[in-house]
Protein backbone atom coordinates (compact mmCIF):
# COMPACT_ATOMS: atom_id res chain seq x y z
CA UNK A 1 0.00 0.00 0.00
CA UNK A 2 2.75 2.38 0.88
CA UNK A 3 5.87 2.44 -1.31
CA UNK A 4 8.17 2.56 1.65
CA UNK A 5 8.31 2.85 5.38
CA UNK A 6 8.80 6.60 5.17
CA UNK A 7 5.43 7.16 3.56
CA UNK A 8 3.80 4.95 6.17
CA UNK A 9 5.32 6.89 9.04
CA UNK A 10 4.38 10.18 7.42
CA UNK A 11 0.78 9.00 7.07
CA UNK A 12 0.58 7.95 10.71
CA UNK A 13 2.03 11.28 11.84
CA UNK A 14 -0.47 13.29 9.80
CA UNK A 15 -3.31 11.11 11.06
CA UNK A 16 -2.26 11.64 14.72
CA UNK A 17 -1.96 15.37 14.15
CA UNK A 18 -5.37 15.61 12.54
CA UNK A 19 -7.04 13.57 15.30
CA UNK A 20 -5.35 15.60 18.02
CA UNK A 21 -6.27 18.86 16.35
CA UNK A 22 -9.85 17.70 15.94
CA UNK A 23 -10.14 16.74 19.64
CA UNK A 24 -8.69 20.11 20.69
CA UNK A 25 -11.01 21.89 18.32
CA UNK A 26 -14.03 20.04 19.72
CA UNK A 27 -12.91 20.76 23.29
CA UNK A 28 -12.42 24.42 22.47
CA UNK A 29 -15.88 24.52 20.88
CA UNK A 30 -17.44 23.02 24.00
CA UNK A 31 -15.64 25.54 26.22
CA UNK A 32 -16.76 28.32 23.96
CA UNK A 33 -20.34 27.11 23.99
CA UNK A 34 -20.27 26.87 27.80
CA UNK A 35 -18.81 30.35 28.15
CA UNK A 36 -21.38 31.67 25.73
CA UNK A 37 -24.22 30.12 27.73
CA UNK A 38 -22.86 31.57 31.01
CA UNK A 39 -22.47 34.99 29.45
CA UNK A 40 -25.99 34.83 28.06
CA UNK A 41 -27.43 33.84 31.43
CA UNK A 42 -25.44 36.59 33.16
CA UNK A 43 -26.64 39.18 30.67
CA UNK A 44 -30.22 38.07 31.15
CA UNK A 45 -29.88 38.33 34.91
CA UNK A 46 -28.43 41.82 34.68
CA UNK A 47 -31.18 42.87 32.30
CA UNK A 48 -33.80 41.43 34.65
CA UNK A 49 -32.24 43.26 37.60
CA UNK A 50 -32.04 46.64 35.90
CA UNK A 51 -35.78 47.42 35.90
CA UNK A 52 -35.98 46.43 39.59
CA UNK A 53 -33.12 48.78 40.44
CA UNK A 54 -34.72 51.58 38.49
CA UNK A 55 -38.06 50.87 40.13
CA UNK A 56 -36.45 50.87 43.57
CA UNK A 57 -34.75 54.18 42.94
CA UNK A 58 -38.02 55.64 41.74
CA UNK A 59 -39.75 54.56 44.96
CA UNK A 60 -37.22 56.51 46.99
CA UNK A 61 -38.07 59.76 45.27
CA UNK A 62 -41.25 61.17 46.85
CA UNK A 63 -42.62 64.31 45.25
CA UNK A 64 -44.71 66.31 47.73
CA UNK A 65 -45.83 68.56 44.86
CA UNK A 66 -47.93 65.66 43.54
CA UNK A 67 -50.23 66.10 46.54
CA UNK A 68 -52.40 68.85 47.88
CA UNK A 69 -52.02 69.83 51.52
CA UNK A 70 -54.50 70.08 54.35
CA UNK A 71 -54.70 72.23 57.45
CA UNK A 72 -55.51 69.98 60.39
CA UNK A 73 -55.38 69.80 64.17
CA UNK A 74 -54.17 66.74 66.06
CA UNK A 75 -55.18 65.79 69.58
CA UNK A 76 -52.20 64.22 71.30
CA UNK A 77 -51.72 62.34 74.59
CA UNK A 78 -48.37 61.47 76.09
CA UNK A 79 -46.64 60.38 79.28
CA UNK A 80 -44.00 63.05 79.59
CA UNK A 81 -41.89 61.54 82.35
CA UNK A 82 -38.98 60.55 80.10
CA UNK A 83 -39.08 63.57 77.77
CA UNK A 84 -37.40 66.95 78.07
CA UNK A 85 -40.65 68.80 77.54
CA UNK A 86 -42.92 69.17 74.53
CA UNK A 87 -41.17 71.86 72.53
CA UNK A 88 -38.29 70.87 70.24
CA UNK A 89 -34.81 71.84 71.45
CA UNK A 90 -31.46 72.06 69.71
CA UNK A 91 -29.66 70.37 72.59
CA UNK A 92 -31.72 67.16 72.60
CA UNK A 93 -33.96 64.99 70.43
CA UNK A 94 -35.88 63.69 73.44
CA UNK A 95 -38.91 65.96 73.18
CA UNK A 96 -42.51 65.17 72.28
CA UNK A 97 -42.51 67.61 69.37
CA UNK A 98 -39.24 66.14 68.16
CA UNK A 99 -40.75 62.64 68.07
CA UNK A 100 -43.90 63.87 66.34
CA UNK A 101 -41.99 65.74 63.64
CA UNK A 102 -39.56 62.85 63.14
CA UNK A 103 -42.49 60.47 62.61
CA UNK A 104 -44.31 62.84 60.24
CA UNK A 105 -41.22 63.21 58.09
CA UNK A 106 -40.66 59.44 58.09
CA UNK A 107 -44.25 58.75 56.99
CA UNK A 108 -44.14 61.50 54.34
CA UNK A 109 -46.91 63.55 55.95
CA UNK A 110 -44.66 66.61 55.98
CA UNK A 111 -41.45 67.47 54.17
CA UNK A 112 -39.85 69.25 57.15
CA UNK A 113 -40.85 71.20 60.25
CA UNK A 114 -40.18 74.59 58.65
CA UNK A 115 -42.76 74.14 55.90
CA UNK A 116 -45.65 72.72 57.94
CA UNK A 117 -46.45 75.67 60.29
CA UNK A 118 -46.33 73.51 63.44
CA UNK A 119 -48.02 75.20 66.44
CA UNK A 120 -48.87 73.65 69.82
CA UNK A 121 -51.49 74.61 72.38
CA UNK A 122 -49.38 74.10 75.50
CA UNK A 123 -45.60 73.99 75.77
CA UNK A 124 -45.44 71.57 78.68
CA UNK A 125 -42.25 71.33 80.75
CA UNK A 126 -39.92 68.37 81.05
CA UNK A 127 -41.67 65.53 82.88
CA UNK A 128 -45.19 66.93 82.37
CA UNK A 129 -47.78 64.72 80.66
CA UNK A 130 -50.81 65.55 78.51
CA UNK A 131 -54.17 64.14 77.52
CA UNK A 132 -55.53 67.19 75.68
CA UNK A 133 -52.51 68.59 73.87
CA UNK A 134 -53.48 70.02 70.47
CA UNK A 135 -51.18 70.89 67.58
CA UNK A 136 -52.08 72.57 64.29
CA UNK A 137 -50.11 72.08 61.10
CA UNK A 138 -50.23 71.44 57.33
CA UNK A 139 -49.90 67.85 56.12
CA UNK A 140 -50.10 65.91 52.87
CA UNK A 141 -53.63 65.07 51.77
CA UNK A 142 -55.08 62.40 49.46
CA UNK A 143 -58.06 64.58 48.61
CA UNK A 144 -58.45 67.22 45.92
CA UNK A 145 -61.20 69.24 47.57
CA UNK A 146 -62.35 69.24 51.19
CA UNK A 147 -62.35 71.41 54.29
CA UNK A 148 -58.81 72.58 54.99
CA UNK A 149 -57.43 71.27 51.67
CA UNK A 150 -55.44 73.78 49.61
CA UNK A 151 -53.17 73.79 46.57
CA UNK A 152 -49.48 74.29 47.37
CA UNK A 153 -47.27 76.41 45.14
CA UNK A 154 -45.87 74.36 42.25
CA UNK A 155 -48.57 71.69 42.53
CA UNK A 156 -48.21 68.88 39.94
CA UNK A 157 -51.38 66.72 39.85
CA UNK A 158 -50.54 63.03 39.97
CA UNK A 159 -53.99 61.81 38.80
CA UNK A 160 -54.37 63.88 35.63
CA UNK A 161 -54.80 60.73 33.47
CA UNK A 162 -57.59 59.24 35.58
CA UNK A 163 -61.10 59.40 34.20
CA UNK A 164 -63.79 61.50 35.79
CA UNK A 165 -65.65 58.27 36.64
CA UNK A 166 -62.85 57.14 38.96
CA UNK A 167 -64.15 57.10 42.55
CA UNK A 168 -62.59 59.83 44.73
CA UNK A 169 -59.74 58.70 46.99
CA UNK A 170 -60.15 58.38 50.74
CA UNK A 171 -58.31 60.68 53.09
CA UNK A 172 -55.20 59.41 54.80
CA UNK A 173 -55.78 57.80 58.19
CA UNK A 174 -53.54 60.22 60.07
CA UNK A 175 -54.17 58.65 63.48
CA UNK A 176 -53.23 55.13 62.39
CA UNK A 177 -50.23 56.26 60.32
CA UNK A 178 -48.70 58.20 63.21
CA UNK A 179 -49.47 55.77 66.04
CA UNK A 180 -47.96 52.93 64.02
CA UNK A 181 -44.58 54.70 64.13
CA UNK A 182 -44.63 56.81 67.33
CA UNK A 183 -43.23 55.62 70.69
CA UNK A 184 -45.85 53.85 72.83
CA UNK A 185 -45.99 56.71 75.35
CA UNK A 186 -47.04 59.22 72.65
CA UNK A 187 -50.46 58.65 71.06
CA UNK A 188 -52.56 60.64 68.60
CA UNK A 189 -56.20 60.45 69.73
CA UNK A 190 -57.90 62.18 66.81
CA UNK A 191 -57.66 64.78 64.06
CA UNK A 192 -59.85 67.51 62.61
CA UNK A 193 -59.71 69.77 59.53
CA UNK A 194 -59.32 73.44 60.46
CA UNK A 195 -59.58 76.82 58.77
CA UNK A 196 -56.69 78.90 57.49
CA UNK A 197 -56.76 81.26 60.48
CA UNK A 198 -56.81 78.47 63.10
CA UNK A 199 -53.94 78.35 65.59
CA UNK A 200 -53.64 75.71 68.29
CA UNK A 201 -52.17 78.37 70.56
CA UNK A 202 -54.23 81.48 69.90
CA UNK A 203 -57.57 79.81 69.04
CA UNK A 204 -57.65 77.97 72.37
CA UNK A 205 -60.46 79.19 74.64
CA UNK A 206 -59.28 77.51 77.83
CA UNK A 207 -56.75 75.01 79.18
CA UNK A 208 -57.33 72.62 82.06
CA UNK A 209 -54.48 71.14 84.10
CA UNK A 210 -54.72 68.44 86.74
CA UNK A 211 -52.19 68.01 89.53
CA UNK A 212 -52.25 64.77 91.55
CA UNK A 213 -50.93 64.66 95.12
CA UNK A 214 -51.30 62.76 98.42
CA UNK A 215 -53.30 64.66 101.02
CA UNK A 216 -51.03 63.30 103.76
CA UNK A 217 -51.20 65.66 106.77
CA UNK A 218 -52.46 68.69 104.89
CA UNK A 219 -55.60 70.61 105.81
CA UNK A 220 -58.08 70.13 102.96
CA UNK A 221 -60.16 73.21 103.77
CA UNK A 222 -57.08 75.42 103.90
CA UNK A 223 -56.09 74.07 100.46
CA UNK A 224 -59.50 74.80 98.99
CA UNK A 225 -59.74 78.28 100.51
CA UNK A 226 -56.30 79.16 99.21
CA UNK A 227 -57.17 77.80 95.77
CA UNK A 228 -60.26 80.01 95.50
CA UNK A 229 -58.09 83.09 96.01
CA UNK A 230 -56.32 82.34 92.70
CA UNK A 231 -59.55 82.49 90.68
CA UNK A 232 -60.23 85.58 88.49
CA UNK A 233 -57.89 87.89 86.59
CA UNK A 234 -54.64 88.67 88.39
CA UNK A 235 -51.05 89.60 87.76
CA UNK A 236 -49.31 86.27 88.32
CA UNK A 237 -45.71 87.49 88.10
CA UNK A 238 -45.04 86.04 91.56
CA UNK A 239 -46.47 82.66 90.52
CA UNK A 240 -44.40 81.86 87.44
CA UNK A 241 -40.94 81.80 85.94
CA UNK A 242 -40.49 85.26 84.45
CA UNK A 243 -38.74 84.78 81.11
CA UNK A 244 -37.81 88.30 79.99
CA UNK A 245 -35.28 86.94 77.49
CA UNK A 246 -38.17 85.78 75.29
CA UNK A 247 -39.91 89.12 75.48
CA UNK A 248 -42.35 88.47 78.33
CA UNK A 249 -43.90 91.75 79.52
CA UNK A 250 -47.53 90.94 80.35
CA UNK A 251 -48.05 88.59 83.30
CA UNK A 252 -51.79 89.12 83.70
CA UNK A 253 -53.78 85.91 83.28
CA UNK A 254 -57.32 84.72 84.06
CA UNK A 255 -57.95 81.62 86.15
CA UNK A 256 -61.51 80.36 85.67
CA UNK A 257 -61.65 77.73 88.43
CA UNK A 258 -59.59 75.83 91.00
CA UNK A 259 -61.15 72.64 92.39
CA UNK A 260 -59.58 70.12 94.76
CA UNK A 261 -61.18 66.69 95.05
CA UNK A 262 -60.36 63.16 96.05
CA UNK A 263 -59.52 60.75 93.24
CA UNK A 264 -62.44 58.32 92.98
CA UNK A 265 -60.49 55.07 93.32
CA UNK A 266 -58.12 56.33 96.02
CA UNK A 267 -59.21 54.37 99.12
CA UNK A 268 -56.08 53.90 101.22
CA UNK A 269 -56.28 56.10 104.32
CA UNK A 270 -52.50 56.28 104.52
CA UNK A 271 -52.08 57.67 101.02
CA UNK A 272 -55.31 59.27 99.85
CA UNK A 273 -54.69 60.81 96.44
CA UNK A 274 -56.33 64.13 95.61
CA UNK A 275 -56.31 66.12 92.40
CA UNK A 276 -56.31 69.88 91.86
CA UNK A 277 -58.14 70.80 88.66
CA UNK A 278 -57.14 74.24 87.44
CA UNK A 279 -58.77 75.85 84.40
CA UNK A 280 -57.60 79.11 82.86
CA UNK A 281 -57.66 80.97 79.58
CA UNK A 282 -53.87 80.83 79.35
CA UNK A 283 -50.92 80.18 81.63
CA UNK A 284 -47.45 81.57 82.16
CA UNK A 285 -44.37 79.40 82.20
CA UNK A 286 -44.37 77.09 85.26
CA UNK A 287 -47.45 78.88 86.59
CA UNK A 288 -49.36 75.76 87.67
CA UNK A 289 -46.35 74.28 89.47
CA UNK A 290 -45.70 77.59 91.27
CA UNK A 291 -49.32 77.90 92.36
CA UNK A 292 -49.34 74.32 93.64
CA UNK A 293 -46.14 74.95 95.62
CA UNK A 294 -47.78 77.84 97.46
CA UNK A 295 -50.98 75.84 98.03
CA UNK A 296 -48.93 73.03 99.59
CA UNK A 297 -47.24 75.49 101.95
CA UNK A 298 -50.67 76.71 103.02
CA UNK A 299 -52.08 73.18 103.29
CA UNK A 300 -49.16 72.18 105.53
CA UNK A 301 -49.90 75.20 107.77
CA UNK A 302 -46.53 76.78 106.97
CA UNK A 303 -48.20 79.82 105.43
CA UNK A 304 -51.61 81.40 105.90
CA UNK A 305 -54.03 81.65 102.95
CA UNK A 306 -53.60 85.43 103.09
CA UNK A 307 -50.08 85.09 101.72
CA UNK A 308 -51.70 84.51 98.32
CA UNK A 309 -53.59 87.82 98.56
CA UNK A 310 -50.31 89.55 99.37
CA UNK A 311 -48.39 87.95 96.48
CA UNK A 312 -51.17 88.81 94.01
CA UNK A 313 -51.02 92.50 95.06
CA UNK A 314 -48.15 93.82 92.97
CA UNK A 315 -48.08 97.12 94.84
CA UNK A 316 -47.44 95.30 98.11
CA UNK A 317 -45.30 92.54 96.65
CA UNK A 318 -43.50 93.74 93.49
CA UNK A 319 -40.68 91.20 93.96
CA UNK A 320 -41.14 87.46 93.73
CA UNK A 321 -39.88 85.70 96.88
CA UNK A 322 -37.61 82.74 96.35
CA UNK A 323 -39.32 79.35 96.57
CA UNK A 324 -39.14 76.02 94.78
CA UNK A 325 -41.76 74.79 92.34
CA UNK A 326 -43.84 71.69 92.93
CA UNK A 327 -42.70 68.54 91.16
CA UNK A 328 -43.42 68.22 87.43
CA UNK A 329 -44.34 64.51 87.39
CA UNK A 330 -47.88 64.72 88.89
CA UNK A 331 -48.94 67.42 86.37
CA UNK A 332 -50.97 66.75 83.22
CA UNK A 333 -52.44 69.05 80.57
CA UNK A 334 -55.84 67.43 80.83
CA UNK A 335 -58.09 69.29 78.41
CA UNK A 336 -58.18 72.22 75.97
CA UNK A 337 -61.21 73.98 74.52
CA UNK A 338 -61.83 75.12 70.95
CA UNK A 339 -64.80 76.27 68.87
CA UNK A 340 -65.89 74.35 65.77
CA UNK A 341 -63.63 71.35 66.29
CA UNK A 342 -65.11 67.93 65.53
CA UNK A 343 -62.51 65.25 66.19
CA UNK A 344 -62.32 62.32 63.78
CA UNK A 345 -61.90 59.26 65.98
CA UNK A 346 -60.77 55.86 64.71
CA UNK A 347 -62.56 53.49 67.10
CA UNK A 348 -60.32 50.54 66.32
CA UNK A 349 -57.27 52.69 66.95
CA UNK A 350 -58.84 54.01 70.15
CA UNK A 351 -59.26 50.45 71.42
CA UNK A 352 -55.59 49.82 70.70
CA UNK A 353 -54.63 53.01 72.56
CA UNK A 354 -56.68 51.94 75.58
CA UNK A 355 -54.91 48.58 75.58
CA UNK A 356 -51.52 50.29 75.55
CA UNK A 357 -52.44 52.61 78.42
CA UNK A 358 -53.85 49.62 80.31
CA UNK A 359 -50.45 47.98 79.92
CA UNK A 360 -48.73 51.10 81.28
CA UNK A 361 -51.18 51.34 84.20
CA UNK A 362 -50.75 47.66 85.09
CA UNK A 363 -46.97 47.98 85.11
CA UNK A 364 -46.96 51.05 87.36
CA UNK A 365 -49.69 49.68 89.65
CA UNK A 366 -47.66 46.52 90.23
CA UNK A 367 -44.54 48.60 90.90
CA UNK A 368 -46.47 50.72 93.40
CA UNK A 369 -47.77 47.66 95.26
CA UNK A 370 -44.31 46.10 95.29
CA UNK A 371 -42.80 49.23 96.85
CA UNK A 372 -45.68 49.47 99.34
CA UNK A 373 -45.07 45.84 100.35
CA UNK A 374 -41.38 46.57 100.88
CA UNK A 375 -42.21 49.65 102.98
CA UNK A 376 -44.67 47.71 105.14
CA UNK A 377 -42.16 44.92 105.70
CA UNK A 378 -39.34 47.32 106.64
CA UNK A 379 -41.65 49.28 108.94
CA UNK A 380 -42.87 46.09 110.64
CA UNK A 381 -39.41 44.66 111.23
CA UNK A 382 -37.81 47.91 112.37
CA UNK A 383 -40.72 49.56 114.22
CA UNK A 384 -39.94 52.82 112.43
CA UNK A 385 -42.79 55.06 111.36
CA UNK A 386 -43.11 56.01 107.68
CA UNK A 387 -44.70 59.35 108.56
CA UNK A 388 -41.36 61.04 109.22
CA UNK A 389 -39.86 62.57 112.31
CA UNK A 390 -41.59 65.20 114.38
CA UNK A 391 -41.67 68.57 112.69
CA UNK A 392 -41.12 67.20 109.20
CA UNK A 393 -43.46 67.37 106.26
CA UNK A 394 -44.81 63.88 105.51
CA UNK A 395 -42.54 61.90 103.18
CA UNK A 396 -45.64 61.54 101.00
CA UNK A 397 -45.45 65.29 100.46
CA UNK A 398 -41.68 65.59 100.10
CA UNK A 399 -41.92 64.30 96.52
CA UNK A 400 -44.49 66.80 95.24
CA UNK A 401 -42.89 69.69 97.15
CA UNK A 402 -40.21 69.59 94.45
CA UNK A 403 -36.96 71.43 95.01
CA UNK A 404 -38.12 73.68 97.87
CA UNK A 405 -35.61 73.01 100.66
CA UNK A 406 -37.47 75.24 103.15
CA UNK A 407 -40.42 72.93 103.76
CA UNK A 408 -39.24 71.51 107.08
CA UNK A 409 -41.08 73.18 109.93
CA UNK A 410 -38.02 73.34 112.23
CA UNK A 411 -36.07 75.35 109.70
CA UNK A 412 -38.90 76.90 107.71
CA UNK A 413 -38.43 80.50 106.64
CA UNK A 414 -41.65 82.37 105.77
CA UNK A 415 -42.06 83.40 102.14
CA UNK A 416 -42.19 87.12 102.77
CA UNK A 417 -38.93 87.01 104.76
CA UNK A 418 -36.95 85.29 102.04
CA UNK A 419 -34.71 86.97 99.44
CA UNK A 420 -36.64 88.18 96.42
CA UNK A 421 -35.99 88.81 92.72
CA UNK A 422 -35.80 92.21 91.06
CA UNK A 423 -39.14 93.72 90.01
CA UNK A 424 -40.35 92.66 86.56
CA UNK A 425 -40.11 96.19 85.15
CA UNK A 426 -36.46 96.47 86.17
CA UNK A 427 -35.66 93.13 84.57
CA UNK A 428 -37.40 94.12 81.34
CA UNK A 429 -35.46 97.40 81.17
CA UNK A 430 -32.20 95.59 81.89
CA UNK A 431 -32.88 93.06 79.16
CA UNK A 432 -33.80 95.82 76.67
CA UNK A 433 -30.56 97.68 77.45
CA UNK A 434 -28.58 94.48 77.06
CA UNK A 435 -30.11 93.81 73.64
CA UNK A 436 -29.48 97.39 72.53
CA UNK A 437 -25.84 97.09 73.54
CA UNK A 438 -25.48 93.86 71.59
CA UNK A 439 -27.12 95.42 68.53
CA UNK A 440 -24.70 98.37 68.64
CA UNK A 441 -21.63 96.14 68.75
CA UNK A 442 -19.85 95.75 65.37
CA UNK A 443 -20.31 92.40 63.70
CA UNK A 444 -17.40 90.00 63.34
CA UNK A 445 -17.11 90.87 59.65
CA UNK A 446 -16.90 94.59 60.45
CA UNK A 447 -14.23 94.02 63.08
CA UNK A 448 -12.01 92.37 60.50
CA UNK A 449 -11.95 95.48 58.29
CA UNK A 450 -8.63 97.33 58.50
CA UNK A 451 -8.97 101.13 58.34
CA UNK A 452 -6.27 102.89 56.34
Amino acid sequence: MYSNIFEYNLFMLVTWFLRTSLRRLMSTQQDFDGATRELTIKNKMEVSKEPALVSKSKRKVFNFLNYKQRRIALKVAYLGWRYNGFEAQKSTDSTVQGKLVETMVKTKLIEDVKSCNFVCCGRTDAGVSALGQVVSLQVRSNLLDAEGVFTPEGYQPRDSKLSTETPPPEELNYVHILNHQLPEDIRVLGWSPVSEDFSARFSCLYRTYKYFFPLANMDLELLRNAGRKLVSQHDFRNFCKVDVKNGLKNTVRTILSVEIDKVDDSTSSSSEIYVATITGQAFLRNQVRCMMAILFLVGNRLESPEVIDHMLDINKCPRKPQYGMASEYPLILYNTGFDNIQWNIDHRETQHILSQFQHQWTKHAICADMIKCMMDSIQHTSSVSSTGSDGDISPLMSFVMGNDTNYKQKFYKPLLKRPSADPLEDRVRHQAAKRLKLDQQPSSSDSNIIND
